[in-house]
């Protein structure tokens, strides 16, 4: 059917073009038309192809939890953002700020973002980083000072 619908197509597309003698119109033409009785047998065996591999691929079993791992270790692997220090180490005097003033727990990210006005990735990486020194809130050692706190107050804006 596909083969008869392509010859069908070149006759129509070509003689035209070809009656009125512009061959180089006519074999640009012509050229839709051969593709589809060429793939009408080569298309459809390739689609059967491709399905019975990716149901074959599915149907292994621990397939889902190699993918999942797969996705996890990707995400691990990937870089951290550089942040500059001083702003790390405003990011963790306003998190020992908010947590004394809020029974240890740790300052939002959206408040991060409003004191320090800086883009919510910026202010999610702090929050990994700052979590990361600090621990979660009430853990043993939480009440450590981190490095960038013993710093002391940040020096002034130029």
């Amino acid at each position: 059917m596909l083969f008869f619908c392509g010859a069908f197509t070149l006759a129509l597309n070509t003689a035209g073009p070809i009656a009125q003698g512009r061959t180089g119109t006519a074999c640009v033409d012509a050229v839709l038309p051969v593709l589809l009785m060429a793939w009408s047998e080569v298309g459809p065996w390739m689609i059967r192809e491709l399905n019975a591999g990716t149901a074959q691929d599915s149907s292994q079993p621990g397939m889902e939890e190699e993918q999942a791992r797969m996705a996890t270790s990707e995400k691990a692997a990937a870089p951290a953002p550089m942040l500059p220090a001083r702003l790390v180490r405003a990011a963790g005097a306003l998190d020992a700020a908010h947590r004394q003033a809020h029974d240890g727990r740790p300052i939002s990210r959206d408040s991060l973002k409003k004191e320090l006005g800086i883009s919510t990735d910026r202010a999610g990486s702090l929050m990994r980083v700052i979590g990361a020194a600090t621990g979660p809130p009430g853990a043993a050692g939480s009440g450590t000072k981190p490095e960038w706190v013993a710093a002391g107050p940040l020096p002034a804006a130029a």
